[in-house]
């Protein structure tokens, strides 16, 4: 971990640009990698939040998965290449049931649910 004296030292000599889409702002941000996942350090002042979209210098989009506070200074942001996130939605469709007899009920997630309800069954 970069001491917090060195942070904005090497910000400036070594920060690479990226624009955060949903802001359509640009900040200067450190590539890192921790354990095999990818991350940008930069400044707590840039405002970045998981599910944004980064645009590197390049033009690569890069989504963030997690963000990320490592001191006062700065924070971390943990990204996956739009290439792979495109890959993650192919090999997780979405979940479904077929069910032939599934009378008065509720399936699925925590952000979807499907209600299943027989008219005959209804109080009118």
């Amino acid at each position: 971990m970069r001491s917090r004296s060195m942070f904005p030292k090497n910000l400036s000599t070594s920060g690479k640009p990226f624009i955060n889409e949903r802001t359509n702002t640009s900040f200067k941000g450190i590539l890192a990698l921790t354990q095999g996942k990818s991350r940008i350090d930069f400044e707590n002042s840039v405002d970045v939040k998981s599910t944004d979209w980064l645009v590197n210098s390049v033009g690569e989009k890069l989504y963030v998965t997690e963000l990320v506070s490592l001191s006062d200074s700065y924070k971390s942001c943990y990204y996956i290449s739009e290439h792979d996130y495109n890959q993650s939605k192919q090999s997780n469709p979405a979940f479904s049931i077929n069910a032939t007899t599934i009378e008065n009920s509720i399936i699925g997630t925590q952000t979807n649910a499907t209600i299943c309800l027989i008219p005959h069954l209804i109080d009118k």
